[in-house]
């Protein structure tokens, strides 16, 4: 899917029409982001290195000369997901996967689905700490596009990880089914009260213009 970034959050389009993201909606609903100045270019900077991070867990393998260049924190993170794995015993099925549906509205990126042996799981990664309720949502939300792609796929819960860039170590907040239904319910709340199924803006609709090509 095509993908439209500008101030005002992301788009993902999907057979033409374009769809806002998951964590868009979460982010403005929560009021999330800082607002001076200097904390928002603190959540800037953290940001890139969150997306450096997923970058590199979704690599199949990263050279030793590619490793050594990496700057502690960011290794840290990667060991840490590993520690995560191991004790897990998880195994991947896909990551990074761009979901989107048209009749529900909305569409994100899902970091990892897989296995462990109680069952098929969806997972998220942050860098950063976990918070509870927006985590339920955004899962919540990836796991309504994923069983809205896979109509098949048994799911057994979710798994948010947070991997420490500090000392390489993880925590986990595990989220059943339930969690996971009540949190989607949570997220169409937030999506259709506050009317954000559609794009609406002059932003958006120049980046659109200028993805065209791509």
């Amino acid at each position: 899917m095509n993908v439209v970034t500008t101030p005002e959050g992301r788009w993902y389009e999907k057979d033409g029409e374009w769809l806002i993201s998951v964590t868009t909606v979460i982010g403005r609903y929560l009021d999330i982001a800082p607002k001076d100045e200097e904390a928002r270019a603190r959540w800037d900077k953290l940001g890139e290195r969150g997306t450096r991070i997923h970058e590199l867990l979704a690599q199949p393998s990263i050279s030793l000369a590619e490793w050594n260049d990496l700057p502690v924190d960011v290794r840290n993170a990667l060991h840490a997901r590993q520690r995560f794995v191991v004790d897990y015993g998880f195994k991947r099925e896909d990551c990074e996967m761009a979901l989107g549906n048209i009749e529900l509205g909305f569409a994100g990126r899902l970091d990892d689905a897989g296995r462990i042996p109680a069952g098929r799981i969806i997972i998220d990664y942050k860098s950063g700490r976990l918070r509870p309720r927006s985590l339920k949502m955004q899962l919540g939300a990836y796991y309504g596009l994923y069983v809205a792609m896979y109509p098949r796929r048994k799911v057994f819960g979710a798994l948010g990880v947070a991997l420490s860039p500090a000392n390489g170590t993880y925590t986990v907040e595990s989220l059943s089914l339930g969690d996971l239904k009540r949190g989607l319910a949570e997220f169409k709340e937030a999506l259709y009260d506050t009317n954000q199924r559609t794009i609406g803006d002059q932003a958006v609709d120049s980046a659109r213009q200028d993805s065209s090509g791509n």
